[in-house]
């Protein structure tokens, strides 16, 4: 019981990924977004969460994935799914959208092996390992990897001209 991970999953297209549940502070549905222009691709502008003006990325765009071609009614489905996890990163919250949180999931250690070689390259630094489901498998990522700290640092620079 020790050993064991306390996830919430969630899905970007088809993959399913998994971040611990210690870093996501909450999750809500996508609120309006406020573009900020000459934000980098992945950031998608910011929300006004109770009074806190938190950055929201993309994780989609971030990762390299391409949006889903679908027509006005799947795409519809699509946005009633999404999510914002508001996650804490190098101690800021971010907001990350995704296309649909799964579940919360206690997955023990012993069901998690280490990223293949293949995609344990630089640009994947951020992926942790993958986890074992019965009839799935779950990418686990350590979400304040996927922003670097350069990433980080335009996130602040864009805060205070959102504000």
């Amino acid at each position: 019981m020790a050993d064991d991970l306390h996830l919430v999953t969630f899905r970007v297209g088809t993959e399913l990924f998994g971040v611990p549940i210690s870093t996501v502070q909450e999750i809500v549905r996508v609120p309006v977004i406020a573009r900020i222009p000459q934000a980098p691709d992945f950031v998608k502008g910011v929300i006004n969460l109770r009074g806190r003006v938190i950055t929201v990325v993309d994780i989609r765009t971030r990762m390299g994935q391409a949006s889903p071609a679908a027509d006005a009614r799947d795409a519809e489905e699509q946005a009633k799914k999404a999510r914002v996890l508001v996650v804490e990163a190098e101690g800021r919250l971010v907001g990350v959208i995704v296309d649909e949180v799964a579940e919360v999931l206690r997955l023990a250690a012993a069901q998690v092996d280490p990223p293949p070689p293949m995609v344990a390259g630089v640009s994947n630094q951020y992926l942790k390992g993958v986890g074992k489901l019965k009839d799935d498998l779950l990418i686990l990522i350590e979400i304040e990897k996927v922003l670097t700290n350069d990433d980080l640092g335009a996130i602040d620079e864009l805060e205070p001209a959102a504000a």
